[in-house]
C-alpha cells in the first residue's frame, strides 16, 4: 500500500492499494472490517496507471478525459481508498 501525504489530497485519502498484490487486498478487508459498525465505509476509486490494456475504454476524442472519470476497478492496476461517512 502506498500512502502519498506529498500532495494534496483530501483528508478522507486512505492510501493506494495494488489490486494484485495479496497483502494489499488482506489491508482492505482489515480496513473494511474496523469500519464496520462505525457510520464509514472504505470506498475504492479505480486508477489506470501506465500502460494499461484498458485504457482505450476511458479515452474521448481529444485523448483522455479529465480526472472525473470513474474507472471500474476491474480495468485498474491500483485503486485509492477513501473513507466515507455513511
Amino acid at each position: 500500500m502506498i500512502i502519498d501525504t506529498s500532495s494534496k489530497r483530501t483528508s478522507s485519502y486512505v492510501g493506494t492499494f495494488d489490486l494484485k498484490s495479496k497483502d494489499d487486498i488482506d489491508a482492505v478487508k482489515a480496513i473494511r472490517k474496523a469500519m464496520k459498525g462505525t457510520g464509514k465505509r472504505l470506498k475504492l476509486q479505480g486508477r489506470l496507471g501506465k500502460n494499461n490494456p484498458n485504457a482505450h475504454k476511458y479515452k474521448g476524442k481529444r485523448g483522455y478525459y479529465g480526472s472525473c472519470i470513474c474507472v471500474s476497478l476491474y480495468d485498474a492496476a491500483r485503486a485509492d481508498g477513501y473513507i466515507y461517512d455513511i
